[in-house]
């Protein structure tokens, strides 16, 4: 009788196991293709908000871009205009450093304050435990181009240093 109960019990848990495989696997590709579609779908919904604002076109002008900015603090979706450098790319040209450059300035942030800005994933403010920007999730302040950045939602957390 022993040996049913075990080999039963072992069925079981070898089929726990496998729906917990199957299951992981199927979050995993639900992940990877929300971050894939989630820029686009922000573009066309941040398109829509920017396309109501008077006068927002003569503000951008033609040859710049925009991103929209929101912190945890007040969540409300801000667009900032981000001037293109068209110096050594003819499509312009947009560094992660400038970047960092253009937010700074558009939030009037001092120099002793930290800056930290990731694109902005709905689910990531219930899943950081302790700090809502984690330095790994974080955009580089590189030389890197990040135009395709352009157009998205961008979280920003900003701290002062107390010296």
């Amino acid at each position: 009788m022993t040996p049913k109960l075990k080999n039963k019990s072992y069925g079981w848990e070898l089929a726990r196991n496998a729906a917990k495989l199957a299951l992981g696997e199927w979050y995993s590709y639900g992940y990877e293709r929300a971050n894939i579609l989630l820029p686009r779908i922000q573009v066309h919904e941040n398109l829509k908000d920017v396309a109501v604002r008077p006068g927002w076109q003569q503000q951008k002008g033609y040859k710049n871009g925009y991103v929209m900015l929101t912190s945890l603090l007040n969540g409300e979706l801000t667009p900032m205009i981000v001037v293109l450098d068209y110096t050594f790319w003819s499509q312009g040209g947009l560094t992660y450093r400038s970047l960092h450059k253009h937010v700074r300035e558009f939030l009037g942030l001092e120099p002793q304050c930290s800056l930290r800005i990731r694109p902005f994933r709905p689910w990531c403010l219930h899943m950081q435990k302790s700090h809502p920007v984690p330095e790994s999730r974080a955009l580089p302040d590189t030389d890197a181009q990040c135009r395709h950045l352009l157009g998205t939602t961008l979280l920003y957390y900003t701290s002062a240093h107390l010296d």
